[in-house]
């Protein structure tokens, strides 16, 4: 707390631009000062006690204060805060007491299980060609899902509804047996199985539908060409583009989005259970200016 603020016995002030109180010499502001928000509701206490003893004084104070949380709305403290919270993101979720962190934790693996084992027999009795009988669960929706003859299956969709259970499932397992708790080589196998597994689902499951999609349903080959490049882009040239190239560039293109997405979140996760740094104070007066020591 600023000192001219902490004051135990501030009296009437004599020039409302100058206040003197246990050494501490306060200027009022100037359009070069600087300000902060946590200032003003030290400015309304200060000029509270003030206000009984000049009515002329009580006013001039209110226009001040009411310049003052303009003044403030103006400064950069705003930002620093939302600098902080973007850093600190993951700070909130390792705050979980051991209750929330359970309850929290039970209902994603639940879920994702449950999605999981209905994206997986999705996906395999939509896999059956139309008319064909099977048991219990022929009522499965087959054929084109998107499209039709070079379409996206309704397999498709079970695999999407498999992956998201699956994602879901794998953060539960994190909440409920890792996180927030003491670190044992057993713990430490286990989380390490889990990142294993995300591995295996993002760079393998995940690539190889998708080209089991692209070469199949969609036929996406050499022999079809997706575009042709304006001659005047090829200097007069004759240039076509496949859509086995468009398959490949996509396979790329996620390879390169998922990698630099577990880049950042292996750098975010850092801060998992670190205190929260506290936004910096202004070490300014009530008035915006600068504090100084001056002689008693």
């Amino acid at each position: 707390m600023l000192c001219c603020a902490s004051a135990t016995n501030v009296g009437p002030f004599r020039t409302f631009g100058r206040q003197e109180t246990n050494g501490c010499i306060a200027q009022s502001p100037s359009p070069e000062g600087t300000c902060g928000e946590e200032s003003l509701p030290q400015a309304v206490r200060v000029f509270s006690r003030a206000m009984t003893s000049d009515s002329r004084l009580a006013v001039r104070a209110t226009k001040v204060a009411a310049a003052w949380g303009k003044c403030a709305a103006g400064s950069d403290l705003p930002r620093q805060r939302s600098e902080i919270e973007g850093n600190y993101a993951v700070h909130r979720l390792s705050q979980l007491d051991d209750r929330q962190r359970r309850r929290l934790g039970s209902a994603l693996f639940s879920v994702g299980l449950f999605l999981l084992a209905l994206g997986v027999l999705f996906a395999h009795y939509s896999g059956f060609s139309e008319g064909e009988k099977v048991d219990y669960f022929g009522w499965f929706p087959r054929g084109c899902m998107i499209g039709s003859g070079r379409c996206v299956p309704w397999s498709t969709g079970g695999q999407l509804i498999a992956i998201g259970g699956s994602q879901l499932a794998i953060a539960g397992a994190l909440l409920l047996w890792v996180a927030n708790q003491r670190m044992t080589w057993a713990r430490a196998g286990f989380a390490a199985m889990l990142v294993w597994l995300e591995f295996v689902i993002i760079f393998g499951i995940i690539p190889s539908e998708w080209l089991n999609l692209s070469q199949g349903p969609l036929e996406m080959s050499r022999q079809r060409i997706a575009f042709t490049v304006p001659s005047w882009l090829v200097l007069g040239n004759d240039v076509s583009i496949s859509w086995a190239a468009v398959k490949d560039a996509v396979s790329g293109g996620y390879h390169m989005a998922v990698l630099g997405g577990a880049i950042i979140f292996a750098y975010k996760i850092q801060g998992w259970g670190k205190t929260k740094p506290k936004v910096p104070a202004d070490k300014t007066s009530v008035f915006g200016r600068p504090l100084t020591r001056g002689e008693r």
